[in-house]
C-alpha cells in the first residue's frame, strides 16, 4: 500500500476564527481529506457534518499550534468552538495524508 503525501485540491483555504460560540464554515464538498492548522493560542473543538452542524466541547479537540489531517468523507461543514478565548482556524481540502 502506498501513502500520498497531502496535496490541496479544489476550493481555497478557509478561515474560521473559533470562539466561545459554535460557527462554521463550508468545506469543498469534492475532497475526502480536510487540513486543519491551528494557528492560535487556543484548543478548538471541531465537528463535522451538513450546514446545521454545531459543535460543543464534547467535540474533536485541536491544539493550538497543531496541524492535522482528517478523513472529512461527504462532510461540507464544519463547525469550532474554544473554551475560552479565540483561535485562527485555516481548512485546506485536498487527499492523501
Amino acid at each position: 500500500m502506498t501513502l500520498k503525501t497531502f496535496a490541496p485540491s479544489g476550493a481555497d483555504t478557509v478561515l474560521l476564527a473559533a470562539g466561545v460560540a459554535s460557527a462554521r464554515v463550508q468545506l469543498d464538498p469534492n475532497s475526502s481529506v480536510t487540513r486543519v492548522v491551528n494557528d492560535g493560542t487556543a484548543t478548538a473543538f471541531l465537528h463535522f457534518g451538513d450546514v446545521n452542524v454545531v459543535s460543543s466541547l464534547a467535540k474533536m479537540p485541536i491544539k493550538a499550534g497543531a496541524t492535522e489531517n482528517f478523513t472529512s468523507g461527504s462532510s461540507s461543514y464544519v463547525a469550532a468552538i474554544t473554551a475560552s478565548g479565540t483561535t485562527n482556524l485555516y481548512f485546506t481540502n485536498g487527499e492523501g495524508l
